[in-house]
This record gives C-alpha cells, sequence and structure tokens, in this order.
C-alpha cells in the first residue's frame, strides 16, 4: 500500500506541472496492442505469454524542435496470460455445471520519459526509459450453466495477488499518417525484482477439481507494442486562429474603400465632398 501511495502522489504531482502549461497543443495520447513475452524465470515458472493493450499521455517539452525533442508521461498496461478452460460439475447448485477459467493478469502504472529524434519528419525514431508499479495476480473464474435463482451466474476469485516496482526502456518508431495521427511501433523490456503468479505448467483437472501451484520469482520480459499516436489540440487555440483569419480581411476593406459621395441641392446627381 505504501509503494501504491507513492506511485500516485508521484502521477499528480506530474500531472499538475504539465497541465499548468498554457497550450495543450503539446499534448499526446497513444492507444496501443501489447503482446509479452516472459524470460529467464518468469517463463520457466509458468507465466508464458501475455495479451493486452495499453494507454499514454505525453507532453511535448519542445514542438517545435526539428531534431530533438523531449517527451514526459504516464502509461498504463494491462495484461492477460496464458489461460487454461474446463467443464466441471458443481456441489451447489446440485446438479449444476460451470465453465471454468484459471489464468495470470498483469496491470502497469508507469512514469517515462522519451527522446524523440527528428520529431518532423515523416518517419522519427525514439528511445524511452519508464518505471512505475507492477501487480500481478492470479484468477479463477466460474460461469454458471443454466438458471439457478439466488445464485451469480459469474464468480470471479483472485487467488493471489503481488505488487512491485518495475522499470525498463524501449526503442519506436513514429510514421506519419495525418498531422493529428502516427502509426506506432515499440519494443520494449521490463523488469521486476518478484512477483507471485499461477504456475500454469502446474494446472490439472482432477475429477471435479482444478489443482495448481504458485509461483514466485523475479519477473523480465519483452513487449511488441502497435497502435497509434494522436497529437491532441486545443479547442481555444483553433478558435483564436479563425478569428484572426477572419477579422483581418475586414479591415484591409476598410482601408481601401472610396470616400462616401453626397448629392448637389436640387440635382439628381453626385460629386465628392
Amino acid at each position: 500500500m505504501k509503494k501504491l501511495m507513492i506511485l500516485l502522489v508521484s502521477l499528480v504531482a506530474i500531472c499538475e506541472t504539465t497541465t499548468a502549461q498554457n497550450s495543450c497543443d503539446r499534448w499526446y495520447m497513444d492507444v496501443n496492442y501489447t503482446f509479452l513475452q516472459p524470460l529467464q524465470n518468469f517463463n520457466a515458472n509458468g507465466f508464458h505469454e501475455g495479451h493486452g493493450a495499453s494507454w499514454g499521455l505525453y507532453y511535448d517539452f519542445k514542438p517545435n524542435a526539428q531534431k530533438v525533442t523531449f517527451h514526459s508521461g504516464l502509461r498504463l498496461n494491462g495484461i492477460v496470460g496464458k489461460n487454461a478452460k474446463d467443464n466441471i460439475a458443481l456441489a451447489d447448485p446440485v446438479g449444476a455445471t460451470a465453465k471454468t477459467r484459471v489464468y495470470n493478469s498483469i496491470f502497469d502504472a508507469q512514469a517515462l520519459g522519451r527522446i524523440i529524434l527528428q520529431p518532423q519528419n515523416k518517419l522519427s525514431l525514439y528511445l524511452e526509459g519508464h518505471g512505475g508499479l507492477r501487480v500481478s495476480t492470479g484468477h479463477e473464474k466460474l460461469n454458471l450453466q443454466g438458471n439457478y435463482p439466488g445464485y451469480d451466474e459469474t464468480t470471479s476469485t483472485q487467488v493471489i495477488s503481488k505488487a512491485n516496482w518495475n522499470w525498463g526502456g524501449g526503442i519506436g518508431g513514429l510514421i506519419r499518417l495525418h498531422p493529428m495521427v502516427d502509426f506506432d511501433i515499440r519494443l520494449s523490456a521490463d523488469y521486476s525484482p518478484e512477483l507471485e503468479y499461477i504456475d500454469m505448467d502446474t494446472y490439472e483437472k482432477i475429477e471435479d477439481n482444478l489443482v495448481y501451484d504458485f509461483s514466485k520469482s523475479n519477473a523480465l520480459n519483452y513487449k511488441i507494442h502497435i497502435g497509434f499516436r494522436f497529437k491532441l489540440g486545443c479547442k481555444s487555440d483553433s478558435n483564436r486562429r479563425y478569428d484572426n483569419r477572419n477579422s483581418s480581411p475586414r479591415r484591409s476593406r476598410n482601408r481601401g474603400g472610396r470616400a462616401p459621395s453626397k448629392k448637389k441641392p436640387g440635382t439628381g446627381s453626385s460629386s465628392k465632398s
């Protein structure tokens, strides 16, 4: 809990600092599909691969830079690991059956810094470092088959959970598809000193009982992220640019107009005053 509170305070401080800036044209957001491959002990002890998604928010400190710019930001990752599915008979309610699912999951909350090279080009490469909190959990889920009043249709039990620090780095590329949209692909590596999770290699169904062991190890892995980055524009800035474009022609027409004329008394003709 202490580690979680420290992380949350740090994230709030970063948000307060960045949102204090005047222009929101410096903000970017990305959404990515994420593939996780555990390595070394993390893989040998039965976590196996995972699939999920990541969401990030970034602030550009040098939006007009041509060669190098620096982004800071926050990222959330959610990963679901390999799972095992079965059908079992239940003792309660009597005669009922359920579909079962046993699996691991990971949640990351990270602060990061990113250096982007040639940010105005159609293709830009970047390097980043990140760190934060990682939570691993093991789940057992039951879906009751049939209608049984008074019983929950779905029951999800968190059978194990462990939180620890997580840090790493990555390299990626941005391909400009539109002034506001980039295709984003990234390869990253992460490490946590110790996590707990279900050893999926030990999973068995014995009669109608689900049997498995738990593992504890350090957690080294690599991730592949594929998705899109979006530039977040300012509505107020856009309105201000629109107003400036409309006001300028009116001033030029007034300066370039002819002088007014008036009719002479008793005639239908007119002359300049």
